[in-house]
């Protein structure tokens, strides 16, 4: 299966080239924990761009600014 693919442009204006969006699972857990990165390929970095909300916690962080 791909990996879906955006411009990373479309996470923040300032950021060029694309983003690959991978999703990682924790199954063994209470809270069967799924977290959300984008692997930002003109920077060789990783954006975790959410958690799927359960009984314990939940994020949805936004890049507001790049610089």
């Amino acid at each position: 299966m791909q990996p879906h693919v955006l411009a990373a442009s479309e996470l923040n204006a300032k950021l060029s080239g694309s983003a690959k969006a991978l999703s990682c699972r924790v199954d063994d857990g209470q809270y069967k924990r799924v977290n959300h990165l984008y692997f930002l390929t003109d920077y060789a970095c990783f954006f975790e761009s959410s958690t799927d909300k359960n009984a314990l916690f939940y994020s949805d962080p936004r890049i507001e600014k790049f610089e």
